[in-house]
């Protein structure tokens, strides 16, 4: 299934992949509050 560049949407769907492959997604910032979290409680 393509996504044309004529809809807004294909725009969007490019961008946030292109972001979230750049920066990480949710489940990485998660791991790393966590990790953070637990290394603090244990000092």
């Amino acid at each position: 299934m393509g996504v044309t560049d004529e809809l807004r949407f294909g725009h969007c769907f490019k961008r946030i992949s292109l972001i979230t492959q750049t920066l990480g997604d949710f489940n990485h910032y998660l791991d790393l509050v966590s990790d953070y979290l637990l290394k603090d409680s244990v000092s």
